[in-house]
Parts: C-alpha cells; structure tokens; sequence
C-alpha cells in the first residue's frame, strides 16, 4: 500500500508536469506564430476552426483518480514480478559472491571480493575513462545509494546528484517509462546507467530528507584535467589581503609512468607549481580545500605535507605482521611559510586526512570545516586471484581480485585517524553532521587505538592564540544567513531520520511531500557574496575574473527557450542551462563566492594574521 500510494502521488505529478509543459508549447508557438488578423470569409474560419481542434486534440487526457490508482497498482505489480524473475536468474557466480562478501566484509568494511566484472570496472574507475555519469553506488535496501561523486565526471559537475542520494529509477529519454530499479542487481543497474558518451540519462532520486527529485545529465568520460589540482587568489572587498586557494580533490599519481621510471604527472609537482605562483603574487594567507577529498597516493601526502614543514615525520604506518615504518619529510625547503587553513568534511577520507592531521599536530595549519572526517585509517591492497593459477589451470574463467586491508595509519603523537577521523579546530554546521558519514558508522569497523608517539618540532610560528580565533568565527557563524540555514536544515534532516513512522493517507503524505519540496527550496546556498573578489591565472599572472551579471544571465536563458524546440526537454535541464551559461569554464571560481566555508575561512586567515 505504501509503495502504491507513493507511485500514485508520483504519476499525479508527472502528469501535472506533462500538462503544464504542453500549456507552454502551445503558448509560446502561438506566440512566434502569431497569425495576421484572419479576412472575415466562410474559408479562414474553417482554418480557425481545424487549428482549434487540433489544439485540444493536443492536450495532454487527464486521467481520473481511479485510472492513476489501477496504473500505479499494476506499475508495483510488476516491480515485484520482476523482483522473482531477477532471483530466479541468480547463478552460481552470484551466490559466491554475495557468499565472498559476507566472509570479507565481517573483518572490516573495506575488505571484499570483485567479480571479474567488477574488477574490470575497478581498473576503469582507476585509469579515469568511466564513461556515465561519475557516482560510485553501493546497494542500499532495495535501491542504490551515492557513496562517491567522481572529480571531473558529470555529477562532479552538474551537482545536482549527492553523496547519500538514493537512486529509485533510470531512463534514457524524457518520455520513455522509467525503469524501477527496486531489488536490481547493481550490475545490472549501472549497465542501465552507463551508456555512450554524449547522450542523456535520466534518473528519479531521493534526497536524504525525503524529497523525491527527477534529474537528468549527459554521460561523459571523466575529465582527467578536471580532477588536478587548481588555484585562485581571493580578496575581501579590496582589502589588499589576497588568499591564495588550492582546491585538491584527489591525492593523484600516474602510477604505469612510475613502474617504468617515468616521472608522471602528480599532485605533489602541481601544488608545488601553484604556490610558486602565489608566492610571485605575495599572497597574505593560504586556504587548502580538502573538502569530499577521498585520499589516493600516500607518497604524495608526505611531499605535499612536506612543502608547509622543514624537515619531520608525516605519517607511521603499520603493517599486519607487527612492524612499523614511518614516512618523514627530508626535504628542508619550504614552499609557503605564511597563515594557513585547512578545510576537512565527513567525506575527506584516508589521505586527506593523514596531510590535516599532521599539519594539525605541528600547529602549522588551523582545520575548518565539519566535526570530523571521515575516519578511514586502514590500507588495502589488491590482489588479483587470475595471478595466482598455475600455468596448467591458465585456461580456468577468470576469478576476479581480493582487496585486502592490511595496514594501519597513526598520526605523528601516536593516536589512529582511524574510526575518529580528524577533529576540527574550528567546527562549522554542515549538512553531513545529521547523515552517517563516517568509518564509525560502517559495520565491523576497526577500532581506534594509540602507538607510540614520535619525536618532532612544531612549527615555529605555532604561538597561534587559537581560543581567541575560534571565539571570532563562532560570532560570526552565529550572524551568518548561510549557517543559519544550514544548522536548521541538519535539525530538519535530523529529525526525519529519527521519525521511521509513515502515514499511509494519501493527504497526509501530499502534505509531507510539499512541505519537503518548500523546505528543500528554501535551503539552498546559491546566494553569491559579491565582496568576494577571485583572481584567476591567465598567461602566468592572476587577473580578476568577470563573472555575467544577473541580468545578462536572464537574457540568455530567455533567449535559449526561444530558440528551444523541446520545451519539456528545457523545462528539465533549466537548472544545467543556468550552471553552463552562467558560469561556464569559470563555474569553479564563481562556486568559491557562494560557498560560506570559503568564506569563513579567509576570515580566519585575517584572525590569525591580526592576533
């Protein structure tokens, strides 16, 4: 009854949708095809007449209540027969590894089994040339649940599809009838999903705090160039104090130019060429994004930690068998002495956190952002069974890869990131705290502990009074429209996880799903602060960025409907119309003016320097 109920709000709705779209077709072709004042004859109202007629022949038929009701009660129907029909096409291969898994997944969370499929995707995933739409999903229930956002892919991009989102269909066109993925096998699902380069997907999803939301994007390879690290200086209404940002959404390394002795490219050579130019530019302070940053290359964590610090250690790593390495800094060049911020969030994971956490131990770097992150402290690695056939058995079906937890991060004073994560300085309100995010809310994860603690200088300049900067920011978070709004919102996300009591009278649930919809609209961040200043990088210099103006943007959207044949086709891509005109190649650096950590960061940054 619940899901037929929902199903029927759900048709209730598309249908409204499809008619007002229709509405708007016919509007605007009367509009551009406003005929010349008719000469009063028998034969011009003949033609009127017959345009009429095939005007409501046009409209869009309006079901009755008890047609939407049979249509949704079918429609579940055959949810569940497909349900049955997909178990009973279950194999052997399937049942191993759901069989696999349970055996793996019982020692932690990251330990699992690939089938040879999976790990063919694994290996695209790594390379960067997935083509669909950038997400890493995992089963969620009976439905597919957003674990990751690809850097550079198009949900990277659009941004309209979220960590924690839950997918509920998939389609490839507008008009075409979704396909429920309700009980799908994930495979099965993704192959959905994935299609060529260039064409769009269609997708129904839920956001954490119930709103159900249609959404469509292009699919297209993951832009590499789009996952490097970037940099632009920031001023506060022409103060004179620049702030250099280095936005780093992965720890990156080209690993097959490494193995032949190559050196690739690499995030280490890309900061380091990036605070060359901000020390041209004499920046006043420096704010270091690891926001959504999942980790990758640990050698790259000790060389970029390294170019804050003179010489120390970075990070100890223990092994299975019992033994201990610890990866130091030997390099005494510094590439930025000055104030310096870190932005961290629940989903900045593994390397990212051993870089905050050790530029946090040397008092080199004030952290800012959610309560914690992540807490991933562990390292896999993976093994790829086919390498383990003898050569007799080469013409055995490939296995597929193990990945294998077998080490241990700990921090420089001995304690583990692992399950805590980081602990900020200075904790902003931040959507994630209400969702669970986080090692400690995974099954079966390991425990934190303590090793012993290494010698090490902190950083001379370390004298921060940091009481009296935390106190400033909390003022001002407190004055602050955007936290506001986003510490209401983590109550309202809250308190609709804590409520697992659903109504099952149609009015009852209307009236959820409005008040949800006006909720949702009602927190969103996309106000700019205009005394926000960016500098970009053109032919070696930062020049101050031009960003359209509202006005202008209106206008090109008005003019693109215009000339717009698919009206529903627009209706729906309205808000990749905005991003794409709006903000086009500068999208990144018009995000920075609205983003209030951005914002509460260079603030500190003034703090520190004036303290």
């Amino acid at each position: 009854k619940y899901n037929v109920l929902h199903e029927y709000l759900s048709i209730v709705k598309e249908t409204d949708n499809k008619k007002s779209v229709e509405q708007k077709k016919i509007k605007s072709k009367n509009k551009k095809n406003k005929p010349i004042k008719p000469v009063k004859s028998i034969k011009s109202k003949d033609i009127h007449s017959k345009l009429s007629n095939k005007k409501i022949k046009n409209k869009v038929h309006k079901l009755t209540a008890k047609d939407i009701e049979k249509k949704a009660r079918n429609d579940i129907k055959k949810n569940y027969q497909q349900f049955f029909i997909r178990l009973k096409q279950e194999n052997n291969n399937d049942r191993l590894y759901i069989l696999f898994n349970s055996i793996t997944t019982a020692f932690d969370p990251h330990s699992k089994y690939m089938s040879p499929e999976q790990k063919n995707d694994f290996e695209i995933t790594m390379k960067g040339s997935l083509e669909g739409i950038g997400a890493v999903l995992k089963e969620n229930g009976p439905y597919l649940k957003v674990i990751k956002i690809i850097p550079g892919g198009p949900s990277s991009k659009q941004k309209q599809l979220e960590v924690e989102d839950i997918i509920l269909s998939v389609s490839q066109k507008p008009k075409e009838k979704p396909v429920n993925i309700f009980n799908m096998r994930i495979n099965d699902v993704i192959k959905l999903i994935r299609g060529p380069t260039g064409t769009r997907v269609y997708l129904k999803i839920k956001k954490p705090n119930g709103e159900i939301k249609n959404i469509s994007m292009i699919r297209n390879v993951v832009e590499i160039e789009e996952s490097y690290a970037k940099g632009a200086i920031l001023e506060y209404e022409n103060s004179g104090f620049k702030i250099g940002y280095i936005y780093l959404p992965t720890f990156y390394r080209d690993f097959e130019m490494q193995a032949e002795a190559i050196v690739g490219r690499n995030c280490t050579d890309d900061v380091r060429a990036i605070l060359e130019k901000f020390a041209k530019a004499k920046i006043n302070g420096l704010i270091f994004d690891l926001m959504n940053n999942e980790g990758g290359s640990l050698e790259d964590v000790k060389t970029i930690s390294g170019l804050f610090i003179s010489k120390g250690p970075i990070v100890q790593v223990l092994k299975r068998d019992g033994t201990k390495d610890t990866l130091s800094d030997n390099d005494s060049s510094i590439s930025y002495d000055g104030p310096m911020v870190v932005l961290i969030n629940r989903s900045s994971a593994s390397a990212s956190e051993i870089m905050a956490a050790a530029l946090q131990d040397y008092k080199r770097a004030v952290i800012i952002g959610g309560d914690h992150s992540y807490g991933k402290g562990t390292v896999q690695v993976l093994l790829n069974l086919d390498e383990a056939i003898i050569s007799e058995d080469k013409k055995l079906p490939p296995l597929g890869a193990l990945i294998i937890t077998n080490q241990k991060f700990y921090r420089i004073t001995g304690a583990s990131t692992q399950n805590k994560g980081v602990i900020a300085d200075i904790v902003l309100p931040n959507s994630q705290m209400a969702l669970k995010i986080g090692e400690r809310y995974l099954d079966y994860s390991l425990n934190w502990d303590e090793i012993q603690a290494l010698n090490f200088d902190k950083w001379k300049n370390g004298s921060l009074n940091l009481t009296k900067v935390v106190e400033e920011s909390k003022k001002r978070v407190e004055k602050n429209e955007k936290f506001q709004k986003i510490k209401n919102f983590i109550e309202i996300l809250k308190k609709s996880k804590e409520n697992t009591f659903v109504s099952l009278k149609i009015d009852d649930v209307q009236r959820e799903q409005n008040k949800i919809h006006t909720e949702s609209k009602q927190y969103q961040l996309n106000k700019i602060n205009d005394k926000i200043i960016v500098y970009s990088e053109e032919n070696s210099k930062f020049i101050k960025t031009i960003f359209p103006s509202k006005d202008n943007l209106e206008n090109k959207l008005k003019q693109k409907s215009k000339d717009s044949l698919d009206l529903e086709e627009k209706e729906n891509e309205k808000d990749d119309e905005d991003d794409d005109i709006y903000e086009g190649k500068t999208e990144w650096l018009n995000s920075l003016r609205k983003n209030p950590y951005v914002e509460e960061a260079m603030f500190v940054l003034k703090d520190i320097q004036t303290k």
